[in-house]
């Protein structure tokens, strides 16, 4: 009978169209919503086609695409999106409702709001089963004796030493319990847990465990939400979880959790694993939290993909070994560089004849990051490479001397004797990718692009990581409303500039900068002008600075500046320019015509031997009390005799 459901709100709803007035009868309205929250509860969960025309039916009752009820499509359609449910063919059911009048507006709203949803959704979809593609492409793609060391490979078969796949192991169980513990440490949950399928008896263990309370090694599921993913492989979210802690199969106590999200671990199709977080606090996984967490499981697929394949056999595991080492040190690191040294090292281990260069997108050019440390930036407009970058394709030639001479990455660029070339671009949200330069012909072949093109996807997705990472960082350590370093990462920094002055010899000043008559100013113009002065003090300040110094929010209306290997001589004459920057520059009100002017009085300390932190902070307070003493629009310091 299901099969046949999507009849009954068919001819409903075509019969509403069609004969709109002897339906509009209040009782008959109201029986027909009866009757079809009655199928979605008996039914509970009909195809997307039922539910799509049952919505459709409730939507005409309401008023059609005349009534606001319209945009109960967008919150269907995205769910339907997000559950994997959404067919793009059925989807133009909404301008069917156009039948009953033109109005093209409302049309607009929904499908421009479904659209791109619709759109991130299948990029990310497609990303998942391209490397789910290459994975299998690569277990089938016979690895030649003439790209691996032979006489390792050799021995290692002739004395049976079954050492490698054992050390790739302990590799892989290392790299999850990095990646884990990262992921524990930037979500902040109250467990973060790791459930892996057992082959024999097709159920899940926990493995691979972080919690701020006990969870209990080699759990089985048995009941609970998580016996969902026997089946189900969507990602799981629950902000108000009443099943209490044991049902969660990792607990033998009862632990007060309120808010839970698990994803599906995917390989080749099947559900591998189950990465479970969860929380004390109700609704605690916010979008950002989710994502992390969901770049993780990408992540976990990836290394148990590569797992697998150094199972495959010991010539495999010693080959593949090396991207498996790479995205188990990328797992332990959140910053750039520490990746981008773990590639060059990783492509320097794979293809030790070639010579790599990694090239990332910033603003309107690319980064060139070569192996030997060499980093630039340029215009690839004109090169080789763009046009794979631009069209996300993997690029290999094997002989550049027999085609029409073109720049290989820029028009000015060095000369690389470049032969032989493969490039794998990033193929999520980075623009660049991995470029491996030869001065063999013939170098490269079709395993070598699919190897490549693996590590530029671990590459790819650690970068999106570490983008996060600098996002939640650079929050971490600025002061939300004028964009300049908060009070916890100036008194952080400003210990480790006096440690580093002591130890080699420099010398540096610190400079307490406020604003005179903040308050009185606060209260005759309001604290939304008040906001707005703090931000243009801030910009002057920091404008007016080097690279090299640094501009805090010390508090209210105080900021301090840092200036490494400045004396007080020099440090006076960079407060009188910034004192006068600030009483000369205009402020113009956001809601009005009047130009503010505000001054600032300043104090001047410089470090001298044995001095604390606190002291030198001491020393630039009294500074710049004396120059609020003396009339206020000045620079002031205190002179040691």
């Amino acid at each position: 009978m299901k099969r046949f459901l999507f009849v009954i709100p068919l001819i409903t709803f075509v019969a509403l169209l069609l004969f709109p007035l002897p339906f509009r009868l209040p009782y008959v309205s109201l029986l027909l919503e009866g009757i079809f929250i009655f199928l979605f509860w008996k039914f509970r969960r009909p195809d997307f086609v039922t539910s799509l025309l049952i919505t459709s039916t409730i939507i005409e009752i309401g008023g059609g695409i005349h009534s606001f009820v319209y945009f109960l499509y967008i919150p269907f359609a995205v769910v339907s999106i997000y559950t994997g449910d959404f067919n793009p063919i059925p989807g133009f059911v909404p301008l069917i409702h156009l039948f009953r009048g033109p109005s093209l507006l409302p049309v607009i709203i929904l499908y421009g709001s479904i659209v791109p949803f619709y759109l991130l959704f299948t990029t990310r979809e497609m990303r998942r089963k391209k490397l789910e593609e290459y994975v299998k492409a690569l277990k089938q793609t016979p690895m030649s004796a003439t790209d691996l060391e032979k006489s390792t490979i050799q021995k290692t078969i002739e004395t049976g030493d079954a050492g490698i796949p054992m050390k790739l192991y302990d590799r892989y169980s290392q790299a999850i319990r990095e990646l884990l513990g990262n992921l524990h440490n930037m979500v902040r949950p109250y467990s973060t847990v790791l459930f892996l399928r057992n082959k024999e008896d097709e159920l899940f263990y926990l493995k691979f465990g972080k919690s701020e309370g006990r969870v209990v090694p080699d759990s089985v599921i048995e009941q609970g939400p998580l016996l969902y993913f026997m089946k189900g492989t969507e990602p799981l979210s629950i902000d108000a979880y009443s099943g209490g802690s044991r049902k969660l199969s990792y607990y033998d106590t009862d632990v007060p959790i309120k808010s839970l999200i698990a994803f599906p671990v995917i390989v080749e199709d099947v559900v591998e694993g189950i990465l479970c977080l969860d929380s004390l606090e109700g609704s605690y996984f916010d979008f950002a939290k989710k994502t992390i967490a969901r770049s993780v499981a990408m992540e976990l697929e990836i290394l148990i993909s590569l797992y697998r394949f150094t199972q495959a056999s010991m010539i495999e595991a010693f080959h593949f070994s090396i991207i498996h080492k790479l995205t188990g040190e990328i797992a332990s690191k959140l910053e750039r560089e520490e990746m981008f040294q773990s590639v060059f090292d990783a492509l320097g281990e794979a293809y030790s004849d070639a010579y790599p260069v990694i090239l990332l997108r910033t603003s309107g050019n690319f980064l060139v990051i070569e192996g030997d440390g060499r980093r630039y930036l340029k215009d690839i407009s004109e090169s080789i490479i763009q046009g794979a970058i631009k069209n996300n394709l993997i690029l290999v030639k094997n002989n550049l001397r027999t085609e029409m001479k073109r720049p290989l990455i820029a028009k000015d660029e060095r000369d690389f004797g470049a032969v032989s070339i493969l490039f794998a671009p990033f193929r999520g949200h980075v623009d660049g990718g991995i470029l491996l330069i030869s001065d063999k012909r013939n170098r490269f072949n079709e395993k070598d692009s699919k190897v490549v093109s693996l590590i530029a996807d671990v590459t790819d997705t650690a970068l999106e990581k570490a983008a996060l990472y600098e996002k939640e960082k650079m929050r971490a350590v600025m002061d939300g409303l004028t964009g300049v370093y908060n009070h916890r990462f100036f008194q952080e920094f400003l210990q480790k500039q006096m440690e580093k002055a002591e130890r080699e010899g420099e010398v540096f000043s610190l400079l307490m900068i406020d604003i005179d008559h903040f308050k009185k100013f606060n209260d005759r113009y309001g604290h939304q002008t008040g906001d707005l002065v703090l931000k243009e003090v801030a910009m002057v300040i920091r404008d007016g600075l080097r690279a090299s110094d640094i501009v805090a929010r010390y508090g209210g209306e105080e900021f301090a500046v840092v200036l490494p290997n400045v004396d007080r001589d020099d440090a006076m004459v960079v407060a009188e320019k910034i004192r006068k920057q600030i009483e000369e520059h205009n402020i113009v009100q956001e809601y009005g015509k009047e130009v503010l002017h505000v001054t600032v009085s300043i104090g001047v300390a410089t470090l001298t031997f044995g001095m604390t932190r606190d002291q030198l902070i001491s020393e630039a307070d009294r500074a710049l009390y004396r120059a609020k003493g003396e009339g206020r629009n000045r620079v002031a310091t205190i002179q040691i005799e």
